[in-house]
């Protein structure tokens, strides 16, 4: 270590300065001024340390309005106590910026209170925790509606989470699924292939080898009794020592892929066969159900040479269900050409088999042939192969159940209409958002469900999609806020969205509309505008906004040459209010006083909080003479009136007439003046510029 003199106050002024941390010395009281700040002030907020000494509302004017509570206490700490709080604060150009204020009050020798401390830019920390919140809501809502059954499970094989499509692919609850041991949710074989991993998975720990992962097929219970074959995936979650926290598990439901795998491997070859011949199998049998004949498509079909189809027997053709349809189908026949009846037609799918073993969905239709005198000459045959249909048909009622189920399920309110604009369709959250049941919505008028300003406005859009449909020109889309009648009698504000949805040829074939409640989001959007503009604990406007108020005000005045009076007050020794009474107590006089200057006041003038115990009132169409009646008037109802906290207190008024050269500023200066005037006077007086 050197052994030079230490550090000098000049030479910590400099490391400040250079460095991102802001430290501050701010006087509360008996005034409010910074009596130092560095310059890692302007990165934060992008206010010079010279603007901040010169004038602290260039920082403190700054604050948001939710977070003047925080800065309130913090000014008003008593001596000797220390707080930290987090701000947010609007940057010069114009952005939020959030920090960590450290601060330690202190009263000195001379009685002036003093805030000590220092500010931490975190607004990288907030904005990476509001990512994190967003990305853990993601991925619980990604897990809530996955198709998938997404389970943790503790290392003792307690399972502590299981999502809810677990209730489509086993038919049981979450909770239901959570209490089974692994015994009773998988089949013997597949508690052995999970106990087998388990063993690799705790072998590798101890090894401290790489954990492995499980990718494989197993079998599950559904409620039912029924067993469910599943692909499962399961991952280990370890900490940052290596140790496994939980396991975590994927299960997708393929019993339906399963049985339909062997069609699905041999699907290329099937589309070269069906480009290149013809699908069908022409056939036909003797009376005895013997092949005579079979078209050489067999071999393109099902594999097999015409030789071979023809010597098969039928349980070599059919899987053992189809064979047996089969076989009644000519029991049937055979009554019924005995007994004199009409032979009966067959047409019904069945799986057959082809020659690799796989199965093919068919549809086979035979036509007995008789002779002029009745008798069974020979069966004709087609056999048709429709395995793509069923897979399409499946796939397409997946589709279906999955857009149905979506909509059923939406937060939002789902409607479709046809063109003779009639409702077909209302998803059953019109319940939550308007108290009424989709049957009931599907009949309601639009007077019955908007406010006539909202219905016209809709009218108005299907006036338009009309007339474009009718002019062939391209069809309007709505979206717009509306205000929807609830059953109760009350009303909500919905944003509304209307497409038009329109058929291969361009043609409007439907209406599709969403509607969204957004009370909420209005609701916040007006409580976040009333926090702007005012004071948060005398609820009168704060000095900001009173600001904007007064320069309207003043500009207006020019124009009209109506008369306009500013009055500034101040609670005369209001720190001896909170040093006798305490703070709180202090708190609830300014709330009085606010209350009875309003009490006093036509609703047309304007009041508000200019700082600490201090603040300004406008009057409107009052020259001086009537300011000065005013200004009494408040001052009697503050002086003549016992505060049930602070017993007698008085206040001093200044008031100060708007002339042709003052500016807003200056205006504001003469009331002040004035108000020192009333001061010097021995307080508890109106004095004039």
């Amino acid at each position: 270590m050197s052994g030079g003199p230490p550090p000098d106050g000049e030479w910590f002024r400099r490391v400040a300065d250079h460095g991102a941390l802001v430290f501050f010395i701010l006087r509360v009281q008996p005034d409010l001024a910074f009596e130092f700040i560095n310059d890692a002030l302007e990165s934060q907020i992008g206010v010079t340390a010279a603007e901040a000494l010169a004038d602290p509302a260039e920082v403190l004017g700054r604050i948001d309005a939710v977070s003047a509570g925080r800065l309130a206490q913090a000014l008003a700490l008593p001596p000797g106590s220390e707080t930290t709080v987090e701000l947010v604060w609007r940057h010069r150009d114009g952005h939020e910026r959030a920090s960590r204020v450290r601060g330690w009050s202190r009263q000195r020798d001379d009685g002036s209170v003093v805030l000590e401390g220092t500010a931490r830019d975190i607004t990288q920390l907030r904005e990476a925790e509001v990512e994190l919140q967003l990305s853990e809501k993601r991925h619980r809502l990604m897990a809530e509606n996955a198709w998938e059954v997404i389970w943790t499970m503790a290392m003792d094989t307690t399972i502590t989470y299981v999502s809810p499509a677990v209730q489509q692919a086993r038919g049981m609850t979450p909770e239901e699924a959570m209490s089974q041991p692994l015994n009773e949710a998988l089949t013997p074989e597949s508690v052995q292939i999970a106990l087998g991993y388990f063993q690799q998975l705790f072998e590798a720990q101890q090894n401290g080898a790489e954990l492995p992962q499980f990718h494989g097929e197993v079998d599950f219970y559904r409620k039912d009794g029924s067993v469910m074959s599943a692909d499962l995936q399961v991952i280990p979650h370890v900490d940052d020592d290596g140790h496994i926290i939980e396991l975590l598990g994927v299960s997708r439901d393929i019993s339906e892929r399963k049985r339909v795998e062997a069609e699905l491997r041999k699907s290329e070859e099937r589309a070269r066969l069906m480009a290149e011949n013809a699908w069908e199998i022409i056939w036909t049998a003797g009376p005895d159900g013997t092949a005579t004949y079979v078209n050489a498509a067999v071999e393109r079909v099902r594999g097999i040479t015409v030789e071979q189809a023809m010597d098969q027997p039928l349980e070599q053709i059919y899987a053992p269900a189809s064979a047996d349809s089969i076989r009644t189908y000519f029991r049937d026949l055979h009554a019924a050409i005995r007994n004199g009846e009409k032979p009966p037609v067959y047409r019904e799918e069945h799986e057959q088999y082809r020659a690799d073993g796989s199965i093919m969905v068919s549809e086979t239709q035979v036509i007995p042939h008789l002779d002029p005198d009745g008798r069974l000459v020979e069966i004709i045959g087609v056999t048709r192969d429709i395995s793509e249909r069923k897979k399409a048909e499946a796939d397409l009622r997946r589709s279906e159940e999955r857009y149905r189920l979506l909509a059923e399920n939406a937060w939002d309110v789902v409607w479709t209409m046809d063109m003779d604009a009639r409702i077909t369709y209302v998803s059953p959250s019109i319940h939550r958002v308007l108290g009424i049941t989709p049957e009931e919505a599907m009949f309601a008028t639009l007077r019955q469900t908007l406010t006539p300003q909202s219905e016209a406005s809709v009218l108005d859009y299907f006036r338009r999609l009309w007339a474009a449909i009718e002019n062939g020109t391209e069809p309007p889309v709505l979206r717009d806020e509306h205000e929807y009648r609830r059953s109760d009698g009350s009303t909500l504000i919905g944003e509304l969205q209307i497409v038009p949805n329109r058929d291969a040829d361009g043609r409007v074939v439907e209406v599709l509309g969403v509607t969204r409640d957004i009370s909420q989001r209005k609701a916040f959007e007006a409580e976040l505008l009333r926090l702007a503009v005012t004071d948060a604990l005398t609820a009168v406007w704060n000095r900001r906004h009173g600001e904007q108020l007064f320069q309207a005000e003043l500009t207006d005045a020019r124009e009209t040459g109506r008369p306009l009076t500013l009055l500034m007050l101040d609670i005369d020794h209001f720190k001896s209010i909170n040093d006798r009474y305490g703070h709180q107590a202090g708190d609830r006089v300014l709330i009085e006083v606010s209350r009875r200057l309003q009490q006093g006041l036509p609703s047309t003038d304007v009041v508000a909080r200019w700082g600490g115990e201090e603040f300004v009132i406008l009057l409107r169409d009052a020259d001086i003479d009537d300011a000065v009646v005013t200004a009494e008037k408040l001052r009697g109802l503050i002086a003549d009136n016992v505060f049930v906290d602070a017993g007698l207190v008085t206040a001093s008024i200044g008031a100060a007439e708007l002339t042709a050269g003052d500016d807003l500023d200056s205006w504001l200066a003469h009331a002040d003046e004035a108000l020192y005037k009333a001061k010097r006077s021995g307080r508890n007086a109106v004095r004039t510029y």
